[in-house]
């Protein structure tokens, strides 16, 4: 199966069933069943083994997570912030950091707490995921213990009681079933109880995020990464209360991506599930929005620009001089950098195996760096050992994993990835990516059409392809973006109700 299938699959399951009207008690859930369908299926197009659960350990993971928390907070005590009136109140994924200055940089909540902090408006942010980084840039709320609470409570509830609602319904509901079960193209077919229980833990995570909003009483809700049941239901809680919402873009979405394309049937207000405003990266991704939304009145797009990836871009500041004498400390002198980004879920031979032969056969030709995804820094020695396995010794992994990506982006010449969002975060620093996979080919056609990325499956190729951007600046910068409109005003519009 390929990415394209995957919506093909679900649109047709849109066109024929009434989707937008199914319902319980008040929460149109058909959000819930298409993105988990869409999660499961597409790691499926890139992981033949399918998906591997984590239950059995999810009650362990919880009560690490509480001391954890515990240490996060007595150890960073100035920026242990408390529930308090504010006008814009932030919900980060709890990943999206970077080091900065020995403290933690939440790299798409910071940028927007910076702007408003000499100003009238006050911002808060809430931190979500088990990490709990420490020290913090600036003050935030750890949140996650007392989300993993609630699920784990509305899960017990759910095995002793079979959840009911006073409203619900189904309409053409046990079609679909029948349906997805008769051609098997559907990855989850929930019944009415596993649906009714799913809706449940929903609404408790609602009235959690209900008591932080009557405390906080924001104007204005930012979300990363909205497609999470926490952050759906923290946006159906902000729906109820009146309160504007905002998805903040944190890496690729495009076409193939169902959390933001091809929504076929969507009510005309909208879902409560959804954010009101998508802030996005480019005119790529709003234009993509914008073919599904046109008869709906909110699920509108903003046009941003990826807003801590500028910082970088200017040569005269400090901050990024001081960056790049650091990171370039690390780097061997006239020779050649290629930097290879790591994604969880993504190390496995099947995947990984092309790519291992190329770093094998040019770690000494080269300057290699390794980057992994923040949620993989608690793997990196299992990392380094596959690395090892496969006779490559000759690289650096600890320090380009945990300096701000842009410094290392701004100091290397080529990128190579399974499909990382870093290809199109290459691209904006004139750096060509080589993807590895038809799975990330299939996520950045248009940056491959113009040249910025190049798909090579082959080590050898890989190779020759390497030698050949080298010898050749053959990076064309393809800039397609209108002149947009700064997007703080377009912040302040919303805040004010205009």
């Amino acid at each position: 199966m390929k990415l394209e299938d995957i919506g093909h699959i679900i649109n047709d399951i849109e066109k024929r069933f009434a989707v937008d009207e199914w319902e319980i008690d008040g929460i149109k859930f058909w959000p819930l069943i298409r993105i988990e369908n869409y999660s499961i299926l597409s790691y499926q197009t890139v992981n033949s083994g399918g998906i591997k659960t984590r239950s059995l350990g999810y009650v362990g993971m919880v009560l690490k997570a509480k001391i954890r928390r515990l240490i996060a907070m007595t150890s960073d005590l100035k920026n242990n912030a408390s529930l308090k009136k504010v006008d814009i109140l932030l919900k980060s994924d709890g990943v999206s950091f970077t080091k900065l200055h020995n403290t933690w940089y939440e790299k798409f909540c910071d940028p927007i707490v910076d702007y408003y902090k000499n100003t009238s408006t006050s911002t808060l942010r809430l931190d979500d995921a088990h990490y709990f980084y420490s020290p913090r840039y600036s003050p935030s709320i750890f949140i996650q213990t007392k989300i993993d609470n609630i699920i784990i409570k509305a899960l017990l509830i759910n095995k002793v009681i079979k959840i009911k609602f006073e409203k619900e319904n189904w309409v053409d509901y046990e079609k679909f079933l029948e349906d997805g079960f008769a051609n098997k193209n559907f990855a989850t077919l929930p019944g009415k109880e596993v649906v009714r229980a799913k809706v449940y833990k929903i609404k408790k995570l609602k009235a959690y995020y209900i008591s932080v909003l009557q405390k906080t009483k924001p104007r204005l809700a930012l979300v990363v990464s909205y497609y999470c049941d926490s952050n759906m239901a923290f946006i159906q809680a902000c729906n109820d209360l009146g309160i504007k919402t905002i998805d903040i873009q944190h890496g690729v979405q495009g076409e193939l991506h169902l959390a933001y394309s091809k929504w076929e049937k969507v009510p005309k207000i909208g879902y409560g599930l959804l954010p009101d405003y998508f802030l996005v990266w480019s005119d790529d991704e709003k234009d993509i929005i914008d073919t599904w939304n046109t008869n709906v009145i909110k699920h509108k797009a903003l046009i941003s620009g990826n807003m801590f990836s500028e910082i970088w871009k200017d040569n005269s500041s400090r901050l990024v001089k001081d960056y790049d004498e650091a990171f370039n400390k690390t780097k061997k002198n006239n020779v050649a950098s290629i930097l290879v980004t790591l994604s969880p879920g993504m190390c496995t031979d099947e995947l990984m195996g092309e790519t291992w032969k190329l770093l094998k056969n040019i770690q000494n030709q080269y300057d290699l760096f390794i980057r992994l995804h923040p949620v993989m820094m608690s793997d990196k020695f299992k990392i380094i050992k596959k690395l090892n396995d496969n006779g490559i010794v000759n690289f650096e992994i600890d320090i380009c994993s945990v300096m701000p990506l842009y410094t290392v982006l701004r100091n290397i010449d080529i990128h190579i990835t399974v499909q990382s969002t870093v290809v199109i975060e290459a691209s904006e620093f004139a750096k060509p990516s080589i993807i590895t996979s038809e799975y990330g080919a299939s996520l950045y056609k248009k940056l491959i059409k113009n040249k910025l990325a190049y798909f090579c499956e082959n080590h050898t190729k890989m190779k020759d392809l390497i030698e050949n951007l080298l010898a050749v600046n053959t990076l064309v910068i393809v800039d397609e973006k209108q002149p947009k409109k700064n997007i703080f005003d377009n912040l302040n519009q919303i805040l004010n109700g205009e």
